[in-house]
């Protein structure tokens, strides 16, 4: 499975402290070694998963692309904020 993150979320990552940052992709990496994370389908989106790190949630988008789903993050975002 492949994820990608875009520039645009990638930016928001960076303004994240360290601690929060190195936790977000470790739990990333997990997920693309078939490890378990707390990882959901949203009800509300087609084709969007959340990945829940603590207080944050990352959102991603699934597309397939040459026979193959790619997941892409869209949004880095407080528990709090996210379901509004």
């Amino acid at each position: 499975m492949n994820v990608i993150i875009p520039e645009p979320t990638r930016k928001t990552l960076r303004t994240l402290d360290k601690k929060t940052w190195e936790l977000i992709g470790t739990e990333i990496r997990k997920w693309q070694n078939d490890l378990p994370v707390d990882l959901k389908k949203l009800k509300t989106e087609k084709n969007h998963v959340r990945l829940a790190v603590g207080e944050w949630r990352i959102m991603f988008e699934a597309r397939f692309e040459n026979g193959k789903k790619v997941f892409y993050a869209t949004e880095v975002i407080m528990r709090k904020d996210a379901y509004r």
